[in-house]
């Protein structure tokens, strides 16, 4: 379901999920469970829809090997690529090739993407707060 789009006036673009980065072993159990329709809730929730994403920033965010493995993959399959931060698992995401998802079909999860950053962001607007109201002394 991966969807590249090509025109003379415009940047080659790729839709996927993506999910946290984790160590080989974890990624592969995690890709099963995906693979056989069980994955964790929690999984469900970190896994983000990355859309429209120009196919030239994939190697500089990602690295050489993930953006060659996610163009080499067929449409609509999950796999597991090496990226900078570790092992991900990762699916093409568009509907039909050249087509962006429209809003009510990613809707609950753009709301569920906004609220996870804005709580992150909240969090750490908190520590900083917290943080100016200590000193750290070095006693000997």
């Amino acid at each position: 379901m991966r969807a590249i789009t090509r025109s003379s006036t415009k940047q080659e673009r790729v839709g996927f999920y993506l999910t946290p980065p984790t160590d080989q072993i974890t990624a592969q159990r995690q890709l099963e469970d995906i693979l056989g329709q069980h994955e964790s809730e929690e999984l469900q929730k970190q896994t983000r829809a990355i859309l429209g994403r120009p196919v030239e920033s994939l190697a500089a965010s990602f690295g050489d090997g993930f953006r060659d493995g996610l163009l080499a993959m067929p449409q609509g399959q999950w796999n597991v690529l090496q990226s900078k931060d570790g092992w991900q698992r990762r699916s093409p995401r568009f509907p039909a090739p050249g087509a962006l998802a429209g809003f009510e079909n990613v809707r609950d999860e753009v709301a569920r993407i906004w609220h996870t950053e804005e709580t992150r962001k909240q969090a750490w607007e908190a520590v900083s707060r917290l943080k100016a109201n200590y000193k750290v002394r070095y006693e000997q």
